[in-house]
């Protein structure tokens, strides 16, 4: 009767569909375990396969760390960026303002500013509104792992929303400034998962009039 021969092989996983920072941390655990194996000092090829697997996966943890270095320079650079358009158009309003006070309501003279002009008729019955936004949400973004949105009901007299943003919800004055957006939505991306993230809306009505803030709202990102 013919002998069966068993073919052993040492189970050592590494997920194709694990994620960079997944992998590196499953191959430090396994490498941690094969080091303490009893036969490990005795087995130079198994030592020089596992160093060169350690420097591999040193490699990719600095290339994965320098990734989420960068993508904390661009959330702040977007964020700059934000704060900054808004920026313009509040000193783009005031320009036009001025140049319609030096008109002194003189057609003629206001066209020699950009050679248009525009007409309203001002309602100065009618105030600006500085109620808090309607309906504020926050919540995550299924479809993408550590993005959050926030958005409230769109306000007719709005010229754009403030989202503020930060992780103490006691104190919303320790926050960084406000990000001014045209949209009613405002969507944070790469945040740490598990992370408690607040957020609060106001609207910015014509005349730059800041409406009262929302309350504070709070999230788990997943």
């Amino acid at each position: 009767m013919p002998t069966q021969f068993v073919s052993v092989k040492v189970q050592l996983p590494l997920p194709v569909a694990a994620s960079p920072r997944s992998a590196v941390q499953l191959w430090v655990n396994q490498s941690a375990i094969i080091k303490k194996a009893p036969g490990y000092s005795a087995a130079p090829a198994v030592q020089a396969a596992v160093t060169d697997c350690d420097a591999a996966a040193a490699s990719l943890q600095t290339t994965v760390s320098d990734i989420d270095q960068l993508r904390v320079q661009l959330q702040g650079l977007e964020k700059t960026r934000s704060v900054q358009l808004g920026t313009l158009h509040i000193k783009h309003d005031a320009v036009s303002t001025a140049c319609t006070v030096a008109s002194n309501n003189d057609p003629t003279a206001a066209k020699l500013w950009t050679g248009q002009t525009s007409e309203r008729v001002k309602a100065p019955t009618l105030p600006v509104g500085t109620a808090a936004p309607l309906d504020p949400k926050l919540n995550c973004i299924k479809s993408r792992s550590g993005s959050v949105k926030g958005s409230c009901l769109k306000d007719p007299e709005a010229i754009g929303y403030l989202f503020q943003y930060g992780t103490d919800p006691n104190h919303p004055e320790s926050w960084a400034p406000p990000t001014q957006m045209r949209g009613h939505t405002f969507t944070l991306r790469n945040l740490p998962v598990g992370q408690v993230l607040c957020m609060r809306i106001a609207v910015l009505r014509r005349g730059s009039v800041q409406g009262a803030w929302s309350i504070i709202l709070q999230v788990t990102v997943r």
